[in-house]
């Protein structure tokens, strides 16, 4: 999954999950520093994953608010 949300390739996902990351929010809400410890990436490339995750789960729930529909 994070490949294809996060728009990463193969090694850098293997390195997040080896890190300990095995969610999107946890991509989207751990502590920068963490992140970049993790992957070995740069503040913009911390900043970009971060930025993808957390798009992705608000679509989500827009798309499927918990709860049911979303009021009108």
């Amino acid at each position: 999954m994070f490949q294809r949300v996060l728009h990463i390739n193969e090694a850098l996902a293997k390195k997040l999950v080896e890190g300990g990351l095995s969610t999107l929010e946890e991509v989207a809400y751990v502590p920068v520093s963490e992140l970049r410890e993790v992957g070995g990436l740069w503040d913009e490339e911390t900043t970009a994953l971060r930025n993808r995750a957390r798009q992705y789960l608000l679509e989500q729930v827009l798309r499927d608010p918990p709860g049911g529909t979303p009021d009108a």
